[in-house]
């Protein structure tokens, strides 16, 4: 089984995320904002709400399952946990203090996409390659990059008109570092032709094995006219991957 959806959500607690807790009440859900504060041993800490601590200390003593969900920018995050503990005066930061709820840390995260886009998978049979530099904000995008800024070994996974997903192998067991919304030269190398791209990362997490997960978002696609003639070939591309991907699945029933 995949541990991207756990990865997601450490990112998601790492940065503080926000998030809907659902506390069950006479057969019902009550709904409240939170966002994450915390992780430790037991589980995670989230934001609570002061009115509701008799419902709260109800479910602790009886080992209460809540839900917890989070909307990411194209991912969604949701996982059903026991609810372990409350304290009053979590600290944040500074001399600040919330009111806080610790979740045992979940087993299953379950994840699903956002994207308006139709995200289609990339095989090796594909044919399509991808070379990637990071590039600061003031450089134009046709400037050839130095050898320095290329992402080495990038590897495409999924692809749709407004992104891309790729991972990046570890290099002398170093994890490549990036950020998000850092902006990315990207590109795709097909068989007929090269399409040149900018993008920003819109999600990046490292897994057990050192490998570097990143979502793209493709910028400026609209802009102009050149923008404009790269998205129609992006619709190109991504139509007939989807077509060869519905193809491979009816031989496969």
């Amino acid at each position: 089984m995949s541990d991207k959806p756990q990865i997601s959500l450490r990112n998601a607690v790492d940065r503080g995320a926000p998030a809907v807790v659902s506390l069950p009440s006479d057969a019902m859900l009550r709904n409240y904002k939170s966002r994450f504060l915390a992780r430790e041993a037991r589980g995670l800490w989230l934001e609570g709400e002061a009115r509701e601590h008799p419902l709260v200390d109800s479910l602790i003593a009886s080992r209460g399952l809540v839900g917890v969900s989070c909307k990411m920018r194209f991912e969604k995050l949701q996982f059903v946990s026991r609810l372990l503990e409350c304290r009053n005066d979590f600290k944040t930061s500074g001399d600040c203090t919330v009111v806080a709820w610790l979740v045992e840390t979940p087993q299953d995260v379950v994840q699903t996409q956002r994207r308006n886009d139709y995200r289609v998978r990339v095989l090796p049979t594909d044919e399509i390659g991808v070379d990637v530099w990071q590039i600061p904000e003031h450089v134009h995008l046709s400037d050839r990059p130095s050898a320095r800024q290329h992402l080495a070994k990038v590897e495409i996974r999924d692809l749709s008109v407004g992104g891309l997903g790729m991972v990046i192998p570890a290099k002398d067991e170093t994890p490549t570092r990036v950020t998000v919304s850092e902006r990315l030269r990207v590109l795709l190398k097909l068989p007929e032709e090269e399409i040149l791209l900018e993008a920003r990362i819109a999600f990046a997490a490292i897994d057990s094995a050192l490998v570097t997960h990143c979502g793209l978002e493709f910028q400026h696609l609209q802009r102009d006219l050149e923008g404009r003639q790269k998205l129609a070939k992006l619709n190109k591309l991504v139509g007939r991957l989807q077509r060869d991907e519905v193809r491979r699945q009816r031989k496969a029933v």
